[in-house]
């Protein structure tokens, strides 16, 4: 597998509400990663599911997944989409479990993943988490 970084720009109108409004795949991907976020609000995992247009048709799986996933620790696996969503429990920005990161990429080995989107940290509005992303790198 390989990395790629690219930045992500937002909208003013994105900035002012405080979440993100779109969800932009990377090219060719097997797979995305995203937080288990099961808010009713605007989240990248909403964005994405919306994207796709899995909104109403797989909304309770989604939600029910990443309600494990948190509740557990542990990535969640929905290969039943196209692409796979891989569901990581949330953190706060603080932390990040060295298991969590192995977990990932078991999952990705897993399934074969050749091409993962990688979503997290796709909107920070304050403090960046250098400490956390660099733990994942």
């Amino acid at each position: 597998m390989q990395i790629q970084l690219r930045a992500i720009w937002r909208e003013d109108s994105e900035l002012l509400v405080g979440t993100p409004l779109w969800f932009a795949p990377a090219d060719k991907v097997d797979a995305i990663s995203v937080t288990a976020n099961v808010s009713t609000d605007f989240t990248t995992l909403k964005n994405i599911a919306g994207k796709y247009r899995w909104d109403h048709k797989y909304d309770d799986l989604i939600n029910e997944t990443s309600q494990k996933s948190n509740k557990i620790n542990q990535v969640g696996i929905l290969n039943c989409l196209e692409p796979t969503i891989l569901l990581v429990p949330k953190t706060r920005g603080d932390h990040t479990d060295p298991l969590l990161i192995t977990d990932l990429l078991l999952a990705c080995d897993h399934l074969k993943v050749k091409t993962l989107h990688f979503s997290h940290y796709a909107f920070l509005i304050k403090r960046f988490p250098g400490e956390e992303i660099k733990k994942c790198l």
